[in-house]
């Protein structure tokens, strides 16, 4: 056989091992066995590097050369142009560092962030450009603080791909008390990673179309189809809602 062939069975046999093997656990441990916050045990961690606020201020820039605020996993700001009437308050789920806090800021008489790690939001603090102050940071995980808003106006909720890193019951969890609290025609945004399928890593879950209608009876969603595919599996990412009853 020579070294050619070799490299191709080998290469073949690795394929089916992954896809007989290596996708059932993990979709199963994703599913069902990945620790509710290993994601922010992971990114908490991670804001401890050396030279973190500066390789934030280059994504701050790298953001808005690319236009990721209109960007395709989220069409932020089109969404936000095409309902004036919604300019109260926008509650960011995952604030993170702060970036998509910012650039609500300029729209919204109010922002409220809801961040579970102190160190990033500490970080996002030093990035806000000083004559911003209508944005609140808030720590604690969303389905803690969420239930603390009180909310008397039509308010934009968003997300930054934060929960397709959590498992299926704290979502749910998120999205009804998001549904309690909202008055009717508040908005969604969520760039969260749907498709037609399931797929599951400790730390990366698509949801189905079916899995958030359920979720979210309430809110009338239009998926971002054909907006952006993920890298690897071919999925969407991105819907927007608006609450109906």
């Amino acid at each position: 056989m020579s070294n050619d062939l070799k490299r191709k069975v080998i290469k073949g046999f690795r394929i089916i091992l992954w896809k007989t093997i290596y996708y059932p656990i993990t979709y199963i441990h994703g599913k069902y066995f990945a620790d509710p916050n290993q994601s922010y045990v992971l990114h908490n961690r991670e804001c401890m590097t050396e030279g973190k606020l500066e390789i934030e201020k280059k994504f701050y820039q790298d953001q808005e050369k690319i236009n990721a605020f209109d960007g395709p996993g989220g069409r932020w700001l089109s969404f936000i142009e095409a309902h004036p009437e919604v300019r109260e308050l926008s509650v960011d789920i995952g604030s993170g560092y702060g970036w998509l806090s910012v650039k609500l800021s300029k729209y919204f008489k109010k922002v409220i962030g809801i961040e579970p790690s102190a160190i990033q939001i500490e970080i996002a603090n030093k990035l806000c450009p000083p004559e911003i102050k209508n944005i609140e940071y808030r720590i604690g995980f969303a389905q803690d603080e969420l239930k603390k808003l009180e909310i008397k106006d039509k308010t934009l909720f968003v997300t930054g791909c934060v929960l397709s890193h959590l498992p299926d019951k704290i979502v749910a969890d998120i999205c009804l008390i998001v549904s309690a609290k909202a008055p009717m025609g508040s908005l969604l945004a969520f760039n969260e990673c749907w498709g037609k399928r399931e797929y599951h890593r400790p730390m990366w879950h698509f949801r189905t179309q079916n899995w958030w209608k359920k979720q979210l009876p309430s809110w009338e969603i239009n998926f971002l189809e054909n907006e952006v595919k993920s890298w690897k599996n071919g999925e969407n990412m991105g819907f927007h809602a608006i609450k109906i009853k």
